[in-house]
């Protein structure tokens, strides 16, 4: 295996701020998008389940992909995306988390 290559696998430190919400590959393709995470909304929470997407470049840019969701009470929240830089790991692991549990949402003004 190449030094390139090494560079494109998932280490164990990548994987860490996702905790059981890491779902992602072993090593990632040059320029494609794979899911990484999926975070469910609990029941009792007005979130939205969340999906974690990553490509790698060899460095990591994040997408965050929030699933539209219909509530109990007829309440309905939109899909919506989210991107980031490289280096945002752990930023992107507390964003999917909040929005899961409803702590953190987007609305048009």
């Amino acid at each position: 295996m190449n030094g390139l290559a090494m560079l494109y696998n998932v280490t164990e430190e990548e994987k860490k701020p996702f905790g059981e919400h890491w779902c992602g590959p072993l090593a990632m393709h040059r320029g494609i998008e794979v899911l990484v995470a999926r975070y469910d909304s609990p029941e009792e929470q007005d979130g939205q389940p969340v999906d974690v997407y990553c490509t790698a470049y060899p460095a990591r840019g994040y997408r965050i992909k929030v699933r539209a969701i219909s509530y109990n009470g007829g309440e309905h929240a939109d899909a919506w995306t989210l991107s980031t830089g490289t280096g945002c790991g752990e930023f992107v692991a507390k964003l999917a988390e909040e929005i899961s549990i409803g702590m953190l949402g987007l609305e048009a003004s």
